[in-house]
């Protein structure tokens, strides 16, 4: 009997020591967005996932009462270039909306510079919160830009986590280059590697963290939930950067969940669609146990999400001052969809590029088909609207190019980097890129002649190496002096109707083959 008792005692009390271990245990959820791009009105079309910033908001605060207010929300950059709210309010509505979250830090994303690097003080003025970037020197003084700091130390339910900041080596080509001509983007990997052994080492005021997370704007990619996670700056970061236990993604606008080389990596989709979740977990000695990526995908739920009252406030004092320009300026007959996939050629890309080549007067027409953000609902197109496509105040250039060089261009396109117009291409996407291009003729069957020279428009960002495009060779090259966005509202606005474009003159015989 008195054995027995002692077995009871001894239960009991290896019970309470582990209700003590466990209630002595420390969690944490780091709730991230990236590539907001200012997608701030819901889209309520049929197929429509942006969530917009009322139900956004709200979806965020839920997730931080649920997890008992034991959060830290950071962003992945791309946040305010993307709708003519942002546009033409350099991104204001989104700074209210961070500061409304509470948003402790965000990274730097490629088109925070479109406006140049003089709105970043104001961003966080505004926002609440500071840039985190520590591989953007200025080239004048080869330091550290001043706008933004290498790294943050926030201290949340006794857990120190660092988040080292990170843009993509990609900038350069990405960015319109005046934007950037006195900046130098460093190796990630190096960058991280100097500041966790900073932080490591105990030299940050804060003193040593128990966590260190990169907060980037690095692209990441992966196919399937469980698959491998691909991307070759990614992968070199989490496989170089010893020291590092988790890395916050954006880019390239998917969803990625998951570990490279035992770190965790996650990336929230876009425009708002959904949340990343990295649960940091700690032992009773205060050491990391282990982080555990999630995704919430809240564009899957959009139409039960309540909006958040003061977000919507905050959109409402915004939209208000934008009715002049919220009006009808024509109608598209059908939906003009973009391809998310990437894969030219979109219906909204041959609309667009055929309008450019018929506006600048040239055979053909080619565009970036990351300068085209959204497409056309059918039904009546309004300013904004037009905002919302194409939101980047890229020039129209005119040029003559030779058979040769159209040739390596348009080879650059058609893995989905490019939109044309004006040329039925056949292509072979089994063979090596670069040598895929079967054929080239103009619409009216005419072959394209290598040494012969054609009219081709093209915008400025392009025309200067963004999307890493080469015009090499262009002779009687012009500036229009006119942004494509007011070439094509000037149609809109004279032919009152928007037609679709017949998406019959790029060919992979590689798929025909297939077929038959």
């Amino acid at each position: 009997m008195c054995s027995y008792k002692r077995l009871k005692i001894t239960i009991i009390f290896s019970c309470l020591m582990l209700l003590a271990l466990l209630l002595s245990a420390k969690n944490l959820e780091i709730i991230s967005f990236n590539d907001f791009h200012g997608r701030l009105e819901e889209d309520t079309s049929s197929n429509g996932k942006d969530v917009g910033m009322a139900k956004f908001v709200s979806a965020i605060k839920e997730k931080v009462k649920a997890a008992d207010g034991k959060v830290i929300i950071v962003a992945g950059g791309d946040n305010y270039q993307g709708s003519a709210l942002t546009v033409l309010t350099k991104g204001a509505p989104v700074s209210d909306m961070m500061k409304e979250l509470g948003v402790a830090a965000s990274a730097v994303g490629n088109h925070e510079f479109d406006w140049g690097v003089g709105s970043f003080k104001k961003w966080e003025e505004d926002g609440g919160f500071p840039f985190l970037a520590s591989n953007i020197i200025n080239k004048k003084t080869g330091k550290p830009v001043t706008w933004a700091k290498p790294y943050l130390i926030i201290e949340k339910n006794g857990i120190k986590v660092a988040f080292i900041g990170l843009a993509t080596v990609d900038t350069p080509y990405v960015t319109a280059k005046k934007n950037i001509e006195n900046l130098e983007f460093t190796d990630t990997a190096e960058a991280a590697q100097k500041w966790i052994d900073f932080l490591k080492n105990g030299k940050a005021k804060e003193g040593k963290p128990d966590v260190i997370i990169a907060l980037t704007h690095i692209p990441s990619y992966q196919e399937n939930p469980g698959d491998k996670i691909t991307g070759d700056e990614i992968n070199e970061l989490c496989k170089q950067a010893k020291g590092l236990n988790a890395v916050i993604s954006a880019h390239s606008h998917k969803i990625v969940c998951g570990y490279i080389n035992g770190i965790a990596v996650v990336q929230a989709y876009s425009n708002g669609r959904a949340l990343a979740i990295l649960n940091i977990k700690l032992n009773d000695s205060n050491k990391l146990e282990k982080i555990i990526p999630s995704i919430i995908p809240i564009y899957t739920n959009k139409a039960n999400l309540k909006k958040d009252e003061e977000a919507s406030a905050i959109l409402k004092k915004y939209m208000e001052e934008m009715k002049k320009i919220d009006i009808p300026i024509g109608k598209a007959e059908a939906n003009l969809t973009k391809n998310e996939s990437g894969n030219s050629i979109s219906e909204i890309g041959a609309w667009v590029t055929k309008s450019m080549a018929e506006q600048a007067g040239t055979q053909i027409a080619i565009t970036n088909s990351g300068g085209l953000r959204t497409g056309l609902n059918k039904g009546n197109i309004k300013v904004t609207d037009m905002y919302g496509l194409m939101p980047f105040d890229n020039q129209v250039m005119t040029m003559k190019l030779s058979g040769k060089d159209l040739k390596r261009v348009i080879e650059h396109s058609i893995d989905g980097t490019g939109e044309f117009y004006g040329l039925i291409v056949h292509y072979d996407s089994n063979k090596p890129k670069g040598d895929q291009v079967i054929s080239m003729d103009l619409l009216n069957g005419k072959p394209i002649e290598m040494n012969s020279y054609y009219t081709v428009s093209t915008l400025d960002f392009a025309y200067n190496g963004g999307d890493k495009f080469d015009f090499k060779g262009a002779k009687d090259i012009k500036n229009i002096q006119e942004t494509l966005r007011d070439l094509l509202i000037k149609e809109i606005k004279k032919e009152k109707l928007v037609k679709p474009v017949k998406l019959d003159y790029l060919i992979n015989v590689a798929e025909e083959k297939k077929a038959a």
